[in-house]
């Protein structure tokens, strides 16, 4: 028999809470925006209860950071670093605009949904502009 541990929403009350989270982050940014770091002094405590007066790491504190990190962790990490890089390089000059006068060309399609992120793959098939926009 199964057990289920959890179950999900249905899609009312999903578009509800994707609307909820999406005026939150947009009140956020504004305040970020409007207020600078204060905002985000104010929200790191809130969100962290840690409000240090500066952000900004010097180059000591980083230093001393780092020393405590194993060094396969620090590998993990650069490593980490050059692959998110090289994809969004290979995404970013993949996506190219293309018009013509009757014509959309689909390179790829990149949607985000509240349960991850999901990729579709469309082999540059033109598509007439009447059934994409009708």
């Amino acid at each position: 028999m199964i057990k289920r541990l959890k179950e999900g929403v249905n899609a009312d009350t999903a578009a509800e809470f994707a609307e909820q989270v999406k005026n939150t982050v947009e009140g956020i940014l504004a305040d970020i925006e409007q207020r600078g770091d204060e905002a985000v002094k104010e929200l790191s405590s809130k969100f962290d209860s840690w409000a240090p007066e500066q952000f900004r790491l010097t180059d000591d504190e980083i230093q001393a950071a780092m020393s405590r990190l194993p060094e396969e962790t620090i590998n993990d990490i650069k490593f980490a670093q050059t692959q998110i890089r090289r994809f969004a390089e290979i995404q970013k000059a993949a996506l190219v605009d293309v018009e013509e006068v009757a014509v959309a060309v689909a390179n790829r399609v990149l949607s985000v949904a509240l349960d991850g992120v999901s990729e579709v793959q469309v082999d540059r098939v033109a598509l007439p502009v009447d059934l994409v926009l009708g």
